[in-house]
């Protein structure tokens, strides 16, 4: 009996030995602070190996819920949801976040309010996984981020919703990033525009812009358009004009916006291309340099 005494006494202080040695995870705090007078009413941090960076619009076919965009990420989380008080609107929330993302120089991949976010059941349920976010699809908004901040590389999301009951919550969730976000066109110089963007002119001029900046494109330079589209509505003869209407259609914007119409070539590929090709949009273009 002593000696099995001894041996656990042994054993207790070794485990506990173990943890004070082992090595500690150097958690960050959450960096942007909440709404005043909100209250917390739900959190949770930790690795997450695969992470939806969701930077555009959801819908759903069906039972199966899809965005527009994303990216799959991996690093430390935290995420809260608070409670806001009923006097405030969900813009002046969202406007709160937005303030102190632009003072930590964030770069905005994906903003979205009202309808134009999709079905906000399918963000609370899908996306988030939190059944009170759940609202009229008029009261949200959505905001996807990155910044850099002490050498850090991160993650941003920040939802605003009023569920019909008139309660206002705040979702925040902060990714620091386990390696930098390479967005689409950084290191291959292809940028590629959905279908969507291509509708809606006001927002794809900036990202244009910024694109045709990066690139250092000039009236010397010469830009091609690949069009693709495999919508399963259409057969593949039907695809193949539906890219090539895409593709007259970028191409008429930038030459009147941005670039001579003689300095874009235009290739349509239609549905003939990798089935892969078409995770993340069934039709799009892809912009590079020459």
């Amino acid at each position: 009996m002593m000696k099995n005494n001894v041996l656990n006494l042994v054993t207790t202080r070794t485990f506990f030995l173990v943890l004070l040695l082992a090595p500690q995870t150097a958690w960050s705090e959450m960096i942007l602070t909440p709404f005043p007078l909100s209250k917390i009413v739900d959190e949770y941090r930790g690795e997450i190996p695969e992470y939806r960076f969701v930077t555009g619009k959801v819908s759903s076919i069906g039972a199966r819920v899809r965005t527009e965009h994303e990216y799959i990420i991996a690093g430390q989380q935290i995420k809260k949801t608070y409670e806001i008080p009923r006097v405030h609107t969900t813009r002046e929330v969202m406007q709160h976040y937005q303030a102190q993302l632009q003072n930590l120089a964030a770069e905005k991949l994906f903003y979205c309010e009202g309808r134009d976010c999709g079905r906000s059941n399918d963000w609370a349920n899908e996306i988030f996984r939190e059944r009170i976010l759940f609202g009229p699809d008029r009261f949200q908004h959505y905001l996807a981020s990155t910044f850099t901040k002490d050498g850090r590389h991160y993650a941003s999301v920040v939802y605003t919703i009023r569920r019909g009951n008139q309660r206002v919550y705040a979702h925040v969730e902060q990714i620091e990033l386990a390696s930098q976000l390479l967005k689409e066109g950084q290191s291959s110089g292809i940028l590629v525009v959905s279908e969507e963007e291509i509708s809606k002119t006001a927002s794809l001029k900036s990202r244009l812009q910024n694109w045709f900046a990066e690139q250092q494109i000039g009236a010397e330079r010469r830009v091609t358009l690949v069009t693709y589209s495999r919508r399963s509505d259409k057969a593949s003869a039907e695809n193949i004009e539906h890219a090539i209407d895409l593709g007259r259609s970028l191409k008429t914007y930038i030459g009147r916006e941005l670039l001579p119409e003689d300095s874009i070539r235009v290739i349509n590929v239609g549905p003939f291309a990798p089935a892969e090709r078409f995770q993340q949009h069934v039709s799009f273009v892809e912009l590079f340099v020459e």
